[in-house]
């Protein structure tokens, strides 16, 4: 019979080491957790002192020891949640100036990033902002109308070097960073009420609808920038800021007469002029301040694509090539010297040939009598040798 081969038991001796480094590691690590308590509890439980090293009563000094090392404790970290929950100060702006200085009667709150920025990163470079089409006209434009507070929601670190880059001038009156914001809801929300102005008076311009959220009236919601060259909203924004009229009425806020294009309390909402779709014939509505623009399907044109235009409306045929109207499309007929599917080619003809040099052809002329006579003049020579020889 072959042998059987079992399994090999465990020792009992390994078992039991195995079991006292388990126990030996959670022994150390409550002591180090008792440890760490205990040193949190002496430090940030401890009262506060002074420049001259005296201690600064309070009210848990009446505690026992533990208790008010607890409450210490325990106060210290709700300070600091809040700190970083609720702004910096339930003013975060200085009283409007009075007389004879000057106070704008409106305060214009715009965000950095997304609105007059647009980051980039690239390995070679590392981030970088591009400035949008516009910012010096808006500031400019809005100064004396608007007091100007860039407040944004990056870190002061940041945005202070790159708000003295695009107003080189001194148009921004203020600047308030992410501390002062009112973080809920994992988002920093831009609470007017803490600005020591009128909240009537005052216009908040982001790209986060939720950064607005407490005082969505006040809200002015722009596209997010994504770094076009062409873009232009920055100059429309101003347009529409100096261009809406305010009125004082009897309640509590103001009316404001909004121009063409534009509806809502503080004129907020551009008029969707694409709605209903004003292009005939299937044409694309493109939406814009108090505007819009159709582009039109195949066969129509006209400011709304109802007239009837084939294809070769406007030609698209170049250098004076005659256009076709065919089911696939345009069709060109180039004129002559020119190809192509829109006759955009030169034809380039075969190489000139080499012209004669002066003189060339007289001189040929002068010698054909003299080839057709040497054959008749040799005939003769050889017939009188012939002769003489006789």
């Amino acid at each position: 019979m072959s042998p059987q081969v079992t399994g090999a038991t465990p020792d009992p001796q390994d078992r039991d080491s195995q079991g006292s480094l388990r126990r030996l590691a959670l022994r150390l690590g409550g002591l180090l957790a008792a440890t760490g308590g205990v040193t949190v509890l002496y430090i940030f439980g401890s009262n506060a002192v002074d420049e001259h090293g005296d201690k600064i009563p309070d009210e848990f000094d009446s505690d026992p020891v533990g208790i008010r090392h607890l409450r210490r404790t325990y106060k210290y970290f709700k300070d600091y949640r809040q700190m970083i929950i609720e702004p910096t100060s339930p003013k975060l702006l200085p009283d409007p100036l009075r007389e004879p200085y000057y106070q704008p009667p409106y305060t214009l709150v715009i965000e950095l990033t997304g609105v007059l920025l647009h980051p980039e990163w690239s390995l070679v470079t590392g981030w970088r902002f591009k400035k949008r089409p516009g910012i010096e006209h808006l500031l400019q434009q809005l100064a004396p109308l608007y007091e100007i507070v860039v407040f944004t929601s990056e870190t002061g670190m940041t945005a202070f070097p790159l708000i003295d880059s695009i107003d080189p001038h001194g148009f921004v009156s203020y600047r308030l960073f992410r501390d002062a914001t009112r973080y809920m809801d994992g988002h920093h929300v831009k609470d007017i009420s803490c600005l020591n102005r009128d909240p009537a008076r005052v216009v908040v311009v982001d790209w986060r609808r939720d950064s607005f959220r407490l005082q969505p009236y006040n809200g002015l919601a722009l596209p997010r920038w994504d770094g076009s060259s062409d873009d232009r909203a920055l100059y429309d924004l101003a347009a529409f800021l100096k261009s809406g009229q305010c009125r004082d009425s009897q309640g509590a806020s103001p009316l404001c007469r909004c121009p063409p294009g534009f509806s809502g309390r503080r004129c907020q909402h551009n008029a969707d002029d694409c709605s209903p779709n004003p292009c005939a014939h299937g044409g694309t509505c493109q939406d814009g301040a108090n505007s819009f623009s159709c582009s039109c399907t195949l066969g129509f044109g006209g400011p709304r694509c109802r007239r009837r235009a084939g294809a070769c409306a406007p030609n698209p045929c170049a250098h004076g090539g005659t256009c076709f109207t065919h089911f696939s499309g345009p069709v060109c007929a180039c004129a002559p010297g020119f190809m192509g599917v829109r006759c955009e080619e030169e034809v380039r003809g075969p190489p000139p040939r080499p012209r004669p040099r002066r003189g060339a052809a007289p001189l040929a002329l002068c010698a054909l009598p003299l080839l057709l006579l040497a054959p008749g003049v040799g005939l003769a020579v050889a017939r009188r040798r012939r002769a003489g020889g006789r």
